[in-house]
């Protein structure tokens, strides 16, 4: 019975999936796309794992609106090798020790930035924490952004809500 109770989810998430794909995009518009898709995919399996019960459905379509625009703003201002090299200097920063900043550099697009992360903490749940800065040039504009890490009982970092 419960497998019923999440097809409308699910359908409105392949919905937003599918709907995602059918917009026009010029060349810089391909990563924008792959942004939404993979955004979209990636916030309604976070939703699907934050709601329970009536509010799983919810917390699905939200997730996957949300992972979609995200996703579509970052894909529009970055190619996979500034995404990969971004990921790479955050997770530097993330699992050093002390406080730690971690650069990347792509000399074909110009787009560079570097990633600061704070001195490690235990959060009220008692999980190991900490902030994550990166401040970037893309595309020519400055910008810059933070958001908190927890570790995971595996081991991985997750992003949580400030």
């Amino acid at each position: 019975m419960t497998l019923y109770k999440n097809i409308p989810a699910a359908v409105i998430l392949a919905l937003v999936i599918l709907l995602s794909g059918c917009a026009t995009y010029n060349d810089a518009g391909a990563k924008e796309q792959q942004g939404v898709v993979m955004g979209a995919i990636i916030g309604g399996i976070i939703g699907s794992k934050v709601g329970d019960g009536d509010n799983r459905s919810i917390a699905i379509i939200v997730g996957a609106a949300a992972g979609a625009f995200i996703g579509g703003q970052i894909g529009r201002s970055m190619d996979e090798k500034d995404q990969q090299q971004a990921a790479e200097a955050a997770l530097q920063s993330l699992q050093s020790k002390d406080i730690s900043t971690a650069t990347w550099n792509n000399p074909a697009s110009g787009n560079h930035g570097r990633f600061t992360s704070s001195s490690r903490y235990k959060s009220g749940d008692a999980r190991v924490c900490r902030s994550l800065k990166h401040e970037a040039t893309i595309n020519g504009q400055a910008m810059d952004d933070a958001q908190r890490y927890c570790l995971t009982d595996e081991g991985m970092w997750k992003p949580v809500e400030i």
